[in-house]
């Protein structure tokens, strides 16, 4: 251990860190806090280390790491996606609930009879089928 790095662990250990590591935690948590990064971010960054990696530079292991790091990317993206859908779809209902209730209310009861029938269908079947 050279002068600078026990310096720096006394220093560490002055403000009440443990490691190098723990202190590096803290300023994440400081930066998302003061809104400098955004944790969404900061997540896909940590998460997603191997995909900008080329191939040529990755152990085998490494290798299968980074094509499940890209799976599990396109799966983030598409449930984001879905996420953003869902919340446009529940904006124009509010809007439509806002503006329009009468037709928000006959959507409501138009769902509601298809459910239903759905619901005696199934029993139906349930009747029908010995056993």
């Amino acid at each position: 251990m050279t002068a600078d790095e026990s310096k720096t662990d006394e220093l560490l250990k002055k403000l009440d860190f443990e490691s190098k590591d723990e202190l590096e935690k803290r300023i994440k948590k400081l930066k998302i806090k003061l809104g400098m990064i955004t944790k969404e971010s900061l997540q896909t960054e940590d998460r997603f280390n191997l995909i900008n990696v080329p191939d040529d530079q990755l152990s085998a292991e490494d290798q299968k790491k980074k094509r499940y790091q890209i799976m599990q990317k396109q799966a983030a993206i598409t449930r984001k996606l879905k996420k953003e859908m869902e919340s446009k779809k529940k904006d124009e209902l509010k809007k439509l609930k806002e503006e329009n209730i009468e037709e928000y209310i006959a959507d409501l009861y138009e769902k509601r009879k298809k459910i239903i029938n759905e619901i005696e269908e199934i029993k139906k079947l349930k009747t029908s089928q010995p056993g």
